[in-house]
């Protein structure tokens, strides 16, 4: 089965994001392709009932396990746009960042593939609090 395309049809993917067309897709690939959807979406609710079971943290010092921004590697985000019902998750890496299998080197490139909008990517991702990864990582 192709991995590009989403449950419901063709799709240009970021992330869990897709555009639809049903009639591409037959009912036992797309059957196939929610159960693995579902299981991503249940791995990010996991990660965040327990991030959201501790109360949020200072910002650590810049060690090891923080990026190049000064982030801490593993912190989940979450993004949206005005026009889309969508979430867009967001995951901290080393060497970058990642919205589902997609890499991007900066937090405003993923914003932007996200959103489809050029954007800063400080003010549109934010933590599972609420606050920005502004707020929360430049005074």
């Amino acid at each position: 089965m192709d991995k590009s395309k989403a449950a419901l049809g063709a799709t240009a993917t970021v992330g869990m994001c897709s555009t639809l067309d049903p009639d591409s897709l037959s009912p036992n690939d797309r059957i196939l392709l929610l159960e693995e959807q579902m299981k991503h979406m249940q791995r990010i609710l996991m990660r965040m009932k327990k991030t959201a079971a501790h109360a949020p943290l200072p910002v650590p010092p810049l060690a090891p396990n923080i990026n190049k921004d000064g982030i801490p590697v593993g912190t989940l985000c979450i993004g949206a746009t005005e026009k889309s019902h969508f979430l867009f998750y967001l995951t901290v890496e080393a060497e970058g960042y990642a919205v589902g299998s997609q890499k991007f080197a900066s937090l405003s490139a993923a914003a932007e593939a996200a959103s489809l909008v050029r954007r800063s990517g400080w003010t549109f991702w934010k933590l599972l609090d609420g606050r920005t990864l502004k707020e929360a990582y430049r005074s």
